[in-house]
This record gives C-alpha cells, structure tokens and sequence, in this order.
C-alpha cells in the first residue's frame, strides 16, 4: 500500500525518487535538505526551529563529475527557515549542496550519500 502511494506522488511530477541529506553548518546539523528527481528536479531546505541565525547566501550545487552550478541566493535563518529552487541538472548528478556565506566559504553543506536510492 504505501509503495504505490509513493508511487503515484512520483508519477504526478514524473518523479523517480525522493533524498533528504543533513544540512550541516559550523556546530553541526542545522536542518535537512530534500530532494526530488523528477521532470523538474527540485531541493528544499528546512531549518531546524531552534536555528536564530540570519543569513543571506550563494546557493551553489557540487556535481558528482566536479562542476559548480550556482542556485542564486537564499536567505536563511530567524523567520525564514525554508529555502527551495530548482536544479539545473537531475537530482542524481548532484553530489553536494552548499550554501556560501560573505566570505565565499561554505556555511552550510548537504552532502547526497547516493545518486538513486533504488540502485
């Protein structure tokens, strides 16, 4: 019952699978990342509440072949604990998400253990 459930949330959105990833910041995990494969291929980030910082960052997505792709900008933190955009490439070529801070450094990394989950 519940394989064709997800099955059929899939199909809407021509999807194959669905990631999450931690989201890890300085002090640890901060939040989650989830990703859709599908036709778009998607991520969306959520905060964990009790994260108060406010930041304004690069959104840049590491592929498994070594290229850096950039999201645009995402303002996390305080009351926006949510952040989504679509991926440029299918979710299965992505290895790393990373939100940059002013400095050009990583602040926040997610890192997708597997390219499909069904493999």
């Amino acid at each position: 019952m519940l394989a064709a459930s997800y099955q059929a949330v899939l199909s809407q959105g021509q999807g194959a699978y669905f990631v999450a990833a931690p989201l890890q910041g300085t002090r640890g995990r901060v939040g989650t990342v989830f990703g859709y494969q599908g036709q778009p291929s998607w991520v969306m980030v959520t905060l964990q509440s009790s994260i108060r910082e406010e930041g304004r960052f690069q959104v840049q997505v590491v592929t498994r072949d070594g290229r850096y792709l950039s999201l645009g900008d995402a303002v996390l933190g305080g009351a926006k604990g949510t952040w989504g955009g679509q991926l440029p490439v299918d979710l299965s070529a992505v290895h790393k998400l990373r939100f940059m801070g002013s400095d050009g450094r990583p602040t926040l990394t997610a890192t997708f253990a597997t390219a499909n989950p069904w493999d």
